[in-house]
């Protein structure tokens, strides 16, 4: 299986993961897309971001805020929360396409901030704008 066991503390849970086999369509998703993700936005906008990254890269497609809200089980004013949540201009997930009053382009992964691994906690990831100043740890 790969050393990575031998290095495994008595207290520490092994788990095995069993997933679905599937063709297509799937969710494929970086860890690190993820991460940043869920540290950086409240739950209902992180569940706008999981049903935004279910499509291909570059698929144009006719979002509805309703079939959003039924997916999530939540209200229509708190998907619009969220929706607004990921047009936050400082995190860049959902940007206005220039002089198309409906149109938006959706990023996976924060165009606007950049992630900085620091050594000194492995599982510590501090994120930075562009500007290098911190946004936020986890």
């Amino acid at each position: 299986m790969g050393d990575y066991i031998t290095n495994r503390l008595p207290s520490q849970e092994m788990d095995t993961i069993h997933r679905e086999k599937v063709k297509v369509p799937f969710l494929y998703v970086k860890w690190e897309s993820v991460s940043v993700a869920k540290a950086n936005l409240k739950p209902t906008a992180f569940c706008l971001w999981l049903y935004l990254t279910r499509h291909a890269d570059g698929m144009k497609w006719l979002f509805s805020l309703q079939d959003f809200c039924n997916w999530c089980g939540c209200s229509l004013n708190t998907g619009r929360s969220a929706k607004k949540e990921l047009l936050n201009p400082e995190l860049g997930y959902l940007v206005p396409v220039e002089g198309k009053k409906n149109d938006f382009d959706f990023y996976e992964y924060p165009e606007r901030l950049k992630v900085l691994m620091k050594e000194e906690n492995s599982s510590t990831v501090t994120v930075h704008r562009e500007d290098d100043t911190p946004q936020f740890r986890f």
